[in-house]
């Protein structure tokens, strides 16, 4: 059995709804998924909802690391309830990491080539979260 992981959705902007028709028109629609969808995974860390408890340091989120259940991941799904920064590494092919932090306030998806796989998210600030990890080991 093979397991895969689909993303789809669309990102709507314009004026809001008057009655039964847009005024004045112009919506923008841009659709959005993954760059194979779906796409084979092997393990997966599962929705998981955290309180997040640490507003001068990073704390690594459980299930994403060398010793959890996705020790390497190339999706990652994320909603905050509030603003938080998030630290994530990845594998650099010429050895070494790539780390990047963002301020996430809101919903984060992010997708990455799998040679270049996250190894690690941490995360800094105090509030709820929710995410999932998915990747191949």
């Amino acid at each position: 059995m093979s397991l895969q992981v689909s993303l789809t959705g669309q990102l709507v902007a314009g004026p809001s709804a008057s009655s039964d028709n847009q005024f004045p028109s112009g919506t923008d629609t841009t659709p959005f998924g993954l760059v194979q969808d779906p796409r084979q995974y092997a393990v997966r860390t599962g929705t998981q909802q955290v309180n997040v408890n640490s507003p001068s340091s990073f704390t690594a989120l459980g299930g994403i690391g060398s010793s959890s259940s996705v020790s390497s991941a190339f999706l990652l799904y994320m909603r905050t309830t509030i603003g938080m920064d998030v630290r994530i590494t990845r594998v650099n092919p010429a050895g070494g990491s790539f780390v990047t932090t963002e301020h996430v306030a809101g919903l984060l998806v992010y997708e990455c080539d799998a040679a270049q796989p996250i190894t690690l998210v941490e995360v800094q600030g105090a509030g709820q979260l929710e995410f999932a990890a998915f990747g191949n080991a």
